[in-house]
């Protein structure tokens, strides 16, 4: 079976947390309908360069998958990403169609429920999805309003192969310092989201962890680096490979994480884990024990007890997906 898998990004800009979804979207796809080939369909050279989509138009394709894109946030009918879609998809309007891991980015301030251009856009593009997996309920109501209908079950980054890394990279899970994920809230996709004291207190937040806590800081996008400075924070680390940041988070104490990816893996190793809600993003890891850290007008953290891990949760809504997925290929 040929499966054209679309995502945002090309390879090579992605980050590890881009590649941790991709992952568990594959494993449900395989656990679904067997060993398969995958044909990568790039958003974002087909944004580059127009005769990239004509090169994936007229292909020999079973089923097209989308792994996380596009995101969903407030300006979502002027995303490049969605435009791409809509040249794209009208070539394979009798393929079957699954979106994994649909998710907003939104600030937690902003939403786009009364942008009647964005839910046109959401319904242009995913109104003829067979099955559509959102991983969180704001952005599943966003769709329901755009008159796509959507299951609201885990983000397919809980369900990337953990044991497997574990296992070849025989890491062991000894205690040291706390490990904080750095993310800079200023560049992302949404950075005109958030207020200036919004910033201001999420800065306030790392400032506050670093200096009480002593963790070990580290970021997965370069940049980042330097952005870390900026505030006061020197020593922060950039790794993008598995064999760096899985034994880093193996041997934390703890985790904080202002990237949500960072927090699942932490959470797959069954560490103790916390994330910064300053986008919608959050909630879609509340839901596998992970723990929010509030931002208050004076920052705190509290690291008393341990949340617990969703096992059972993970392997029923993994056992849910296969299921819906079957149903959904064994349709004539």
């Amino acid at each position: 079976m040929k499966v054209m898998y679309i995502h945002g990004f090309r390879r090579e800009r992605w980050n590890i947390g881009d590649d941790v979804y991709f992952q568990g979207a594959n494993r449900l796809l395989t656990a679904s309908i067997g060993e398969h080939e995958i044909i990568e369909a790039d958003l974002e050279m087909c944004r580059c360069n127009l005769e990239n989509v004509k090169k994936l138009i007229g292909l020999d394709i079973d089923l097209i998958v989308t792994v996380g894109a596009p995101w969903l946030y407030s300006n979502f009918e002027k995303s490049w990403q969605v435009q791409m879609m809509s040249k794209l998809l009208p070539a394979y309007k009798n393929v079957k169609k699954i979106a994994f891991g649909l998710g907003g980015c939104s600030g937690l301030t902003k939403h786009y429920f009364n942008n009647m251009k964005a839910l046109d856009a959401a319904k242009e593009v995913f109104g003829e999805f067979d099955l559509v997996f959102s991983r969180e309920a704001m952005t599943a109501q966003f769709l329901e309003l755009a008159g796509v209908n959507t299951h609201i079950l885990l983000d397919s980054a809980v369900f990337f192969p953990i044991e497997k890394y574990v296992k070849n990279l025989n890491i062991k899970r000894k205690t040291e310092r706390p490990v904080f994920c750095y993310f800079d809230l200023e560049n992302g996709i949404c950075a005109g989201d958030f207020t200036k004291n919004e910033t201001l207190r999420v800065k306030q937040m790392y400032k506050y962890i670093v200096k009480k806590y002593n963790p070990i800081v580290y970021c997965v996008n370069e940049k980042e680096v330097d952005e870390a400075k900026k505030i006061g924070i020197e020593d922060c680390r950039f790794l993008w490979h598995y064999e760096d940041i899985l034994p880093l988070l193996a041997s934390a104490s703890f985790v904080v994480s202002a990237r949500v990816h960072q927090a699942t893996l932490s959470m797959l190793l069954n560490k103790k884990t916390y994330v910064i809600p300053f986008d919608i993003r959050y909630l879609c890891t509340s839901v596998i024990g992970v723990e929010t850290v509030f931002i208050q007008p004076k920052p705190q953290l509290c690291i008393e007890g341990r949340p617990t891990f969703k096992d059972q949760l993970i392997q029923r809504t993994f056992s849910q997906i296969v299921s819906k997925v079957k149903e959904i290929m064994n349709e004539e």
